[in-house]
């Protein structure tokens, strides 16, 4: 299918060296935005849930607390299994307080990988 083609594409890039960085979404996990959640089940984002690239979530507070943004999104892929280095860091995180399971695929490759700045961050253009 289409993302089992991306992703060779993915992995090929990566033998080359290239990292491939993506928003790990918009709108949370319930796609809020696009009228919620189909079926009662969260709605992992695309590209983002490939486990051949990096997915980059939002924080908001460039000072103390920074803390992940609203609008941000993650959560776990529904086509992709979890890889072996996130089990530790995934487990952990299960083990807080967190939605009902029948809503997402716990078992499934867990995005975002990173965060950055999203909301009010400094834009200098042309070195000034």
């Amino acid at each position: 299918d289409y993302s089992d083609r991306i992703n060779a594409e993915f992995l090929k890039a990566a033998g080359r060296g290239i990292s491939l960085l993506f928003a790990s979404g918009d709108s949370g996990a319930a796609s809020a935005a696009y009228g919620g959640c189909p079926d009662d089940k969260f709605t992992p984002t695309w590209p983002a849930g490939s486990p051949f690239v990096t997915a980059v979530g939002g924080t908001i507070n460039a000072g103390l607390p920074e803390s992940a943004w609203s609008g941000s999104s993650g959560g776990f892929s529904n086509n992709f299994a979890r890889p072996e280095w996130q089990e530790d860091a995934v487990a952990a995180f299960l083990e807080t307080d967190q939605p009902d399971a029948s809503y997402y695929n716990a078992s499934g490759r867990a995005y975002p990988d990173i965060a950055a700045q999203a909301v009010d961050y400094p834009v200098v253009i042309g070195g000034d």
